[in-house]
């Protein structure tokens, strides 16, 4: 994974990074396949904060957060391979604990946004530092601008964590909203073919924009914590409470 070990160095200046051509166009459409099976067979039996339509009535899922269901299973096994792990690991600078892996299909015309956030608000990981997780972020559509790529803020990453607010968002239920310190950032939405994908720090604030095109954008998603990560049971029950109080009014 030499490409993977250049990439290693701008991760870490500016929180994210990106390795074209990492799954060949066989590997991509497979697992199209495998997610096409899982929409079909477990899907249907998910509730809550596990799923998120963009419209319920029509069955058209924007985002899965419970995608690795058990061992066996396409993509839990997906999250736990070698191959993946290894990569995280150059990453981490540690050993790579696998915590899920999650799906963000943004459908063509009505993908729904992701405001801005940091991915360790949710986590709730400590030490709150660079590198004690990582979301590894795969491209099976060709993902710009123009339907809802994902945009990061350079080097924001070096920032801890940062108060967020509920954002009522389905399937990001949390974001920043105190943004007039950020102006000194800059953004930045990486073009993906199929197959390329993003490493980014649990740090780095990131969005995305709703696809209002007629193009999918596709991302899969597997997150890993570095071996000495653990969760900040204070931290995690606020957030916890918080989302349920979300996942309930959209309910109602």
């Amino acid at each position: 994974m030499n490409f993977a070990e250049s990439a290693k160095d701008y991760f870490h200046e500016f929180g994210y990074a990106k390795i074209n051509g990492f799954f060949s166009k066989i590997e991509i459409k497979n697992i199209l396949y495998e997610y096409e099976i899982f929409l079909k067979e477990e899907a249907p039996k998910l509730r809550g904060k596990d799923i998120n339509y963009s419209d319920k009535s029509a069955g058209i899922v924007n985002s899965v957060h419970k995608l690795a269901i058990r061992e066996g299973q396409f993509f839990w096994d997906m999250l736990h391979s070698k191959k993946m792990r290894e990569l995280a690991e150059i990453f981490l600078l540690d050993r790579a604990i696998p915590r899920r892996a999650e799906m963000f299909s943004k459908p063509a015309k009505v993908g729904m946004k992701s405001p801005l956030h940091q991915d360790n608000f949710y986590w709730c990981l400590r030490p709150f530092e660079v590198g004690n997780a990582i979301t590894i972020w795969i491209a099976l559509d060709e993902c710009d601008k123009s339907n809802g790529g994902l945009t990061y803020l350079e080097k924001t990453h070096t920032l801890g964590v940062i108060n967020h607010v509920n954002s009522y968002a389905p399937g990001s239920s949390q974001t920043i909203n105190d943004i007039s310190y950020l102006d000194n950032y800059k953004s930045v939405t990486p073009e993906l073919q199929p197959g390329d994908l993003l490493v980014h720090d649990s740090h780095t604030i990131h969005y995305s924009e709703d696809n209002k095109s007629g193009k999918s954008r596709r991302g899969l998603t597997l997150q890993y914590q570095s071996e000495n990560a653990q969760i900040d049971p204070k931290m995690n029950q606020h957030y916890e409470s918080e989302l349920e109080k979300q996942v309930a009014k959209r309910i109602n």
